[in-house]
């Protein structure tokens, strides 16, 4: 029985002792990727000379904000003088209170036989009671102890606070995005490295060394096998590589010459633009990834091709099966140039994504104005993601003209007609069109064609197989509304709610102009003009429909003008500025919870001053809680931002994926008219006011309910108040604006 024990006890410390050396090199594995910050970085980190939450501190608190602990003496401001007086008020009351508890305890020694009893004999009451006195002297400006740390814990809040700030600024510059696409978590997918590629580069390969062996059969060329006319430096048409004499190749092209968001041109014009974005730059380093990652693919795929003919040629002249597709090695070939760009890509040099100027504002200023560069953050990760797909890759088959002058037309058929294949590999066999389909055979996966349509068009058929125009014509103006707004097909719902708005903004005011340019010399006479060509046309008719219906039409026209406005006013103004409110209300609610704990910290040190309790006393809990808020919650914060911004994209794209088909449901085979349109719109853009409102408000709610995983009472409630306010107010206001704006009421 005590070998039993023994051998017991053993394994239970054997286990301890692997469980301590596993945690210590997890511990170690940890800290190799980066320390964790000393106080004194993270007091470097916090810019006092343009940190704008350490101005606001330092403004009102004096020198006891610049550093606490070293600012002893009389008092150098207001709010000191009146902490003095209330600090003095608290240490008083402190000493009747412990001199209470001393008394009450020597009054039971002799009944419990203990000194000073059986709830002040703990040996913390010796440690507590010195931490409260020593926490309550008010020897640093007026300021206590007690309170001086509360402010240290917050200054060092506000550097851990930039230093994430920084890093994520730093990293946004290098191209990091905040939400990917499919095309960048599954890189081996689509784009230049997906499966396709490979074998169409490979396909191309062994369309040229067919033709060179049938050519020279003695010996032929290997090198070159494919014409590379790829260029990086800008979104040039002529993006191809392909085989000669119509081996067919690999296309990068896009709708304007390739799918970079740009700052300029037609973009700028009809889209939302911020010039702190470096456009170009992110476009640039999309191309060049593309590029050098195509070309790089087509390197490794040579030998492959090379070594996959020779065995073809050897099979064929000893009767031997002929190799299989090498699959594993263009795959293996497609993962070493993934895996080569990603160690690749930190040594390529490149500008900053986000403009020097703007980045450094960012930084000088500190975590506080994160809030206020929202759409500077949103535009990045939107050219960041239409940048990772920023050529669509279009695949050539054999045949296929491409990379090839006119001129040259006839002397390539000639050519290609002396060049066949066999069904089973490259034997030579005088028919073109067997060379032209046993290469597609090879390049082309065969794929379940999709069922037809029973619809007059096909893009008319819904989610539920119902055709309905209108719904097609609806969810076709969505897309023009949010498609693309977050970059390559996610949805980015501020910025899709600021182009709508500027247009509807944009357009009564182009009809007011319109009416009045009739008064002037030049566009009345051909307004005059063009009325009267149209009333010829239409005859007697016009006339009459004109005086029946023009009076109540302009009306129509004019009240949904003034609510056209009013509804663009509220998307192109109001939701924009919603992150920055929300922000906002977040600093309110951290300022405030920063003044709480310096106006508590004095009843804190109070509170050790208790006589019962082991530790420094459960009165103290709370106190010690509220330090981790302090330090903690503008990192939070950052985090909370990010998370926001992110969270709003996807739920938004997954908003618009999901809308086809509720839409689809709700209508049915029911007609779907002009009215039933615009509220179909209109629904969609309430759809994403409501989700930007509550999703932003995690820039409190994260903090709030994270922080109460450690103590209670860690809410920052005038933020949330603050917040709720701001949207009642704007509800008010549309309520308010929209009832005259459209009409009601009028005689």
């Amino acid at each position: 029985m005590g070998m039993r024990i023994f051998k017991a006890r053993h394994v239970q410390r054997s286990l301890v002792a692997l469980l301590l050396v596993v945690c210590s090199l997890l511990t170690q594995a940890a800290l190799a990727q980066q320390r964790p910050p000393t106080s004194d970085e993270l007091e470097q980190a916090i810019g006092r000379e343009t940190d704008k939450s350490y101005e606001v501190l330092r403004m009102v608190f004096g020198q006891f904000a610049e550093n606490p602990f070293l600012e002893v003496g009389t008092p150098d401001s207001l709010l000191g003088h009146v902490f003095l007086i209330s600090n003095l008020v608290i240490m008083g009351l402190g000493i009747v209170w412990f001199t209470y508890n001393i008394l009450a305890g020597i009054l039971t020694s002799a009944h419990e036989g203990r000194v000073l009893g059986q709830k002040m004999s703990s040996a913390w009451l010796p440690v507590r009671t010195t931490v409260g006195v020593a926490g309550m002297l008010p020897v640093f400006g007026g300021f206590s102890a007690a309170q001086a740390l509360f402010m240290w814990f917050t200054l060092l809040g506000i550097g851990a606070a930039n230093m994430s700030l920084h890093a994520s600024i730093d990293a946004a510059a290098n191209y990091a995005p905040l939400v990917q696409s499919e095309q960048m978590v599954n890189p081996l997918g689509s784009g230049v490295l997906s499966a396709d590629v490979a074998d169409a580069l490979f396909v191309s390969k062994i369309c040229v060394l067919a033709n060179r062996a049938y050519d020279s059969p003695e010996g032929y060329n290997t090198g070159n096998l494919l014409t590379d006319k790829l260029d990086s430096s800008d979104g040039a048409w002529t993006n191809q590589i392909y085989g000669e004499r119509l081996c067919g190749g690999v296309h990068l092209s896009g709708l304007f010459a390739d799918n970079a968001r740009s700052g300029s041109g037609v973009q700028s014009a009809l889209s939302y633009r911020v010039e702190s974005v470096d456009y170009d730059a992110i476009a640039k380093a999309g191309r060049q990834a593309m590029v050098g990652q195509l070309r790089g693919l087509n390197a490794l795929v040579d030998p492959i091709a090379v070594s996959w003919f020779r065995s073809y040629q050897n099979a064929l002249a000893n009767g031997t099966p002929m190799p299989e597709w090498p699959t594993p090695q263009l795959e293996k070939a497609r993962k070493g140039v993934r895996l080569a760009y990603e160690f690749l890509k930190p040594l390529i040099p490149k500008q900053s994504a986000i403009r020097k100027e703007a980045s450094d504002k960012i930084k000088r200023d500190g975590w506080a104005v994160l809030g206020a560069w929202n759409s500077t953050i949103a535009e990045a990760n939107a050219a960041i993601v239409d940048a990772a797909n920023v050529y669509s890759v279009s695949v050539i088959a054999p045949g296929s003209r491409v990379g090839f002058g006119l001129g040259e037309i006839g002397d390539q058929l000639r050519g290609i007609g002396q060049r066949v294949l066999s069904k089973v590999g490259l034997a030579d066999v005088p028919q073109t069109d067997q060379v032209r389909d046993a290469l597609a055979a090879l390049s082309v996966k065969r794929e379940t064609a999709a069922p037809g349509s029973e619809c007059f068009f096909d893009a008319w058929q819904t989610e539920t197989g119902n055709c309905s125009m209108g719904q097609a014509l609806a969810l076709r103006m969505i897309d023009g509304i949010a498609a693309n707004s977050g970059g390559n097909g996610l949805v980015n719902p501020i910025i899709a709610s600021k182009n709508v708005g500027d247009w509807l903004m944009m357009l009564p005011q182009v009809a007011y102009v319109a009416s009045k340019a009739k008064d002037l010399p030049v566009t009345g006479k051909a307004a005059s003009a063009a009325a009267t060509g149209v009333s010829n046309v239409m005859g007697k008719f016009g006339p009459a429909a004109l005086k029946m219906f023009g009076p109540d039409t302009l009306r129509v026209l004019e009240k949904l003008a003034i609510a056209m406005f009013i509804v663009g006013a509220i998307l192109a103004i109001y939701i924009p500025f919603v992150p920055f409110l929300t922000w906002m209300t977040g600093l309110v609610g951290y300022f405030c919870i920063v003044v709480e704990g310096l106006v508590a910290g004095q009843l804190m040190a109070f509170a050790h001053l208790s006589g019962e309790g082991d530790g420094m006393g459960a009165r103290t809990e709370r106190g010690y809680t509220h330090l981790p808020n302090v330090l903690l919650r503008p990192t939070l914060m950052v985090v909370s931002f990010y998370i926001a911004n992110a969270m709003s994209i996807m739920i938004a794209t997954l908003f618009l994926q999901l809308f086809a088909a509720a839409l689809a449901n709700v209508q049915g085979n029911s007609v779907t008219g002009i009215a039933t349109i615009i509220g179909v719109v209109v629904l969609f853009v309430i759809g994403m006011i409501v989700m930007i409102q509550g999703i932003y408000n995690m820039v409190y709610e994260i903090p709030d309910r994270s922080l109460g995983w450690i103590g209670s009472a860690m809410e920052a409630r005038f933020g949330r108040e603050m917040d709720n306010k701001i949207e009642m107010l704007a509800q008010t206001t549309v309520r308010w604006s929209g009832v005259p704006g459209a009409g009601i009421g009028r005689a």
